[in-house]
């Protein structure tokens, strides 16, 4: 099953993208970072 992170997490990145990301992509794994990348695509 693909990762998705709990709401409080969801609503931050959603709120502060660009101040989140890079912290995002240092502490997920690469399916964790095509899956936002993805979602983030779609926004």
């Amino acid at each position: 099953m693909p990762w998705l992170p709990d709401t409080n997490v969801w609503i931050n990145l959603l709120k502060y993208p660009d101040s989140l990301l890079e912290h995002t992509l240092l502490s997920h794994s690469s399916d964790q970072i095509f899956l936002w990348s993805v979602v983030k695509a779609e926004l």
